[in-house]
């Protein structure tokens, strides 16, 4: 169960853990999201000439993109831009008549995460209608829950952020021994999601989600 890298940490998650988007250093493949809509994204190109030839990429599979009620915004819960950020363009799949794409947008930034203490492990999880939206109050229930599920302490995991009104919930584990934790919780995902139903909190975790690894950008 030791794990001291994250290579280590990844195999033993059997691809439940991965690390978080960076679409400005990433090579992505053809969006699949629900038309009308496909919305490729990528950073700026350093020249002009490069506009429509740069380092374009697909969404990612695991952005969580959701449709404004609008119609006219595109919500992309899971996706992270580090400096310095990512751009947009969009074209319709369903409107006879438009097939280029359009021109891209400003950079958009996502606000910074508080550093991880040394040699922690960031992971992060999706909720689906957690008992409650008070971040202070689900991480004084989840954080526990997760501890005792993999055997360590609960003040080896601390908490870092809820996202979304507590879609997303962010914690570190802390060492020592915390890529051991962290992997033992990537197991538990994906070998034995049922027992997460047993709590409070934890029966609010979306297993096809995931474990997300946070990693420094």
């Amino acid at each position: 169960d030791d794990c001291a890298t994250i290579e280590c940490l990844r195999a033993v998650a059997r691809g439940q853990v991965t690390t978080a988007a960076s679409p400005a250093s990433t090579n992505g493949s053809v969006a699949r999201i629900p038309p009308p809509v496909a919305a490729p994204l990528g950073r700026s190109p350093p020249h002009p000439a490069e506009e429509w030839h740069g380092n374009w990429e697909a969404l990612p599979d695991r952005s969580f993109a959701e449709l404004a009620s609008d119609g006219l915004s595109l919500h992309l819960k899971s996706l992270r831009c580090p400096p310095p950020g990512c751009r947009f363009r969009v074209r319709p799949t369903s409107l006879d008549g438009w097939r280029e794409w359009s021109l891209p947008s400003l950079p958009v930034v996502t606000p910074s995460l508080p550093p991880s203490p040394p040699h922690a492990v960031r992971l992060e999880v999706r909720l689906s209608e957690p008992f409650t939206r008070d971040a202070s109050l689900l991480a004084d229930v989840l954080i526990p829950e997760l501890a005792g599920l993999v055997r360590a302490s609960p003040l080896q995991l601390e908490f870092v952020r809820a996202r979304l009104q507590a879609e997303f919930f962010l914690f570190d584990v802390l060492p020592p021994s915390a890529f051991a934790v962290a992997a033992r919780l990537a197991k538990l995902f994906a070998s034995r999601p049922s027992s997460l139903r047993r709590g409070q909190a934890s029966r609010s975790i979306d297993t096809t989600a995931g474990l997300e690894l946070v990693r420094a950008d």
